[in-house]
């Protein structure tokens, strides 16, 4: 099974209850178009129970949670305020300072505004990974996460010059383990085409809290 290409990111606003996910409201948003993703999940520790100078018992379950990277080409104003709590506002150029002909369209803008008092929302996040196998190219793995709290990306810039160095987005994001009820906190569901896959994610994201 090869891994040829990776299409997404989407994501909705967790609803919680008594410190679990209940399920999503606002319903499936993207989040920007993927570039790449990569998670490292949490393993267990090692604590083995020593008897008669031997290792007698160890943990043996498979971790959970854990850090979810990713790139993006983009990550759009009003994603970037569900994710990190952030105020958008629509902003105007006043006419004394459009007087050097601007159109009415070209005074809008919007403007993210940073407080201080931001807090990222946990969201759940989703994407899909698509393979090859045997030599058909029609496998499209969708992988969720059912809890994710991503920090803002850092930025940078570059000068154009003889050739453009791309500057994207890497967004990371710590994805929450296992919880009280014992319900998953990810998921691979593998489809026959890229339309199924993002049908089950919205299925997913559809407006559900309790």
């Amino acid at each position: 099974m090869a891994v040829y290409g990776i299409y997404g990111v989407y994501y909705a606003k967790c609803a919680k209850k008594d410190g679990v996910v209940t399920g999503y409201t606002g319903g499936m948003k993207q989040m920007g178009e993927a570039i790449s993703a990569n998670f490292e999940r949490r393993a267990s520790q090692a604590s083995p129970l020593y008897a008669n100078n031997r290792p007698k018992e160890n943990d043996t379950t498979s971790g959970t949670g854990g850090t979810l990277t990713m790139t993006l080409d983009t990550l759009g104003r009003d994603a970037a305020a569900d994710l990190f709590g952030i105020k958008v506002e629509d902003v105007t150029i006043s006419d004394e300072e459009a007087s050097s002909g601007l159109d009415e369209e070209e005074k809008k803008g919007k403007a993210l505004k940073y407080t201080g008092a931001e807090k990222s929302a946990p969201v759940g996040a989703a994407y899909v990974r698509q393979h090859q196998i045997d030599n058909d190219a029609g496998y499209h793995e969708v992988v969720i996460y059912r809890e994710v709290v991503f920090t803002p990306p850092n930025e940078a810039a570059q000068t154009k010059g003889e050739t453009i160095e791309w500057q994207t987005p890497e967004i990371t994001g710590q994805v929450a383990g296992e919880d009280k009820n014992g319900s998953p906190w990810y998921e691979s569901a593998m489809f026959p085409t890229l339309r199924a896959a993002l049908a089950y994610i919205r299925q997913t994201f559809k407006e559900s809290a309790v």
